[in-house]
């Protein structure tokens, strides 16, 4: 596609814009479009990051064409899944920003307790897919959150003191690497790529789906529970306490909140995994 206009003398964003149209047509984003700023929000709404433009890949083929674009035109480059970095890092700046938010599909395989997950899936579509067949995965406290970006970086959540981080349950991926190529990395093919993958963040290529290992969780006891900030300081001590012996199928997250006076408060948040009949006893403790 031209509308004749030489592209080399144009600024290198909109000549990217350009190439990538003939590819993904009108899910190309830039900056005068009135999509744009629907595009730009993230959880964070402090950042104020302006990117070149948006990539809305609905496809393996969408991301590869992205990464190529960025790299030809020497335009940096960032992944959107679920946008929960509290620094904004998915929104670069000047930058091509890959927006994944519209691979959301996640599969199971009920018998083999593995779920694909695409790369844009939140924690959320995880949990909806994977329910009904009593099954889990290990995710974060929030369901927004991306499951892939969560995992990348370790990911620690409820299920974690018995079954393990996010990313000690990633079993394989589907990645884009710099130059546009796609490869499946897991532990036997290109496992130097996986073992950094698997908590290292999202700085080697863009994952467009990968595999995570579920697991046989129907029902969970969860809470939470406010003290006064008097009381910080003995709560913690006896949280401390009951943690140090807890078994693992116990997770109790610790942080303060504002009160609706502004005021600090205390809460913990224990969840139990294990037999429901011992979940109240153990909580209590």
């Amino acid at each position: 596609m031209s509308d004749g206009i030489n592209t080399a003398t144009r600024p290198p964003e909109l000549a990217a814009a350009t190439d990538l149209r003939e590819s993904l047509r009108d899910k190309v984003l830039v900056q005068t479009d009135a999509n744009y700023p629907r595009a730009r929000q993230i959880w964070n709404g402090a950042v104020s990051h302006q990117p070149a433009l948006f990539a809305q890949c609905e496809s393996v083929e969408d991301v590869c064409a992205a990464v190529r674009v960025a790299r030809r035109h020497g335009l940096p480059l960032s992944v959107r899944g679920g946008g929960h970095d509290w620094a904004g890092r998915s929104l670069r700046h000047n930058g091509v920003v890959i927006d994944l938010s519209a691979m959301r599909h996640v599969e199971v395989d009920a018998k083999s307790e593995i779920a694909t997950v695409d790369g844009g899936a939140s924690a959320r579509d995880v949990v909806a897919a994977a329910a009904p067949h009593g099954l889990l995965a290990v995710t974060g406290n929030c369901g927004d959150v991306g499951m892939a970006g969560l995992t990348l970086g370790g990911g620690y959540g409820a299920l974690s003191p018995k079954y393990g981080l996010a990313s000690d349950n990633l079993l394989s991926v589907d990645i884009v690497l710099a130059d546009g190529r796609r490869i499946c990395a897991d532990a036997h093919e290109h496992p130097d790529l996986f073992w950094a993958l698997r908590g290292g963040g999202g700085n080697f290529g863009v994952l467009t789906s990968m595999s995570i290992r579920l697991h046989p969780v129907r029902e969970v006891l969860a809470g939470m529970i406010l003290y006064p900030w008097a009381d910080a300081h003995s709560v913690l001590h006896g949280y401390s306490s009951v943690m140090a012996d807890a078994p693992d199928d116990l997770a109790v997250m610790a942080g303060v909140l504002s009160a609706s006076d502004g005021s600090p408060v205390l809460f913990l948040s224990p969840t139990w995994c294990g037999e429901p009949a011992d979940g109240a006893q153990a909580i209590a403790g």
